[in-house]
């Protein structure tokens, strides 16, 4: 489920984050969700790679900015958990070089929260995603 938290960031980085995507693609309060629910610059830088792949390879540009909430929404795991995820994604797609699509990198973390290792055992997201990465991998 999407929380609106305090900011951990602070709101110069939601003035940032509007600056740089298109009211089409993110609303103010979409903004807003994402800087509040970032622990701090380096998962923010994450969270923005995958936003400006979303933003330049999806012509349904509000599709495209509802992406993620879409798939929080459907996951019992937090916009926190989420966002620190894309982190754990970012780290392993620089070290295997592989492919960036989006819409399948959302897809396979939505997929981790529902696989058969999370139901006895409640991973916290980043650490599920990692497993399967080292198990799994990812094709891209």
């Amino acid at each position: 489920m999407v929380t609106d938290d305090t900011s951990k960031l602070g709101p110069e980085f939601i003035d940032k984050l509007r600056t740089v995507y298109p009211d089409n693609f993110l609303t103010n309060k979409q903004v807003a969700l994402l800087v509040n629910n970032t622990p701090d610059k380096a998962h923010l830088e994450a969270l923005s790679f995958f936003l400006s792949h979303a933003l330049k390879s999806l012509p349904d540009k509000k599709y495209a900015g509802q992406l993620l909430f879409n798939h929080v929404d459907e996951s019992p795991y937090s916009l926190e958990e989420w966002i620190k995820a894309l982190l754990v994604f970012k780290k392993y797609l620089d070290s295997n070089k592989k492919n960036i699509n989006v819409e399948t990198i959302f897809g396979y973390i939505g997929c981790c929260s529902d696989s058969p290792e999370n139901k006895l055992l409640k991973y916290n997201l980043p650490d599920l995603l990692q497993k399967m990465l080292d198990e799994y991998g990812y094709i891209g």
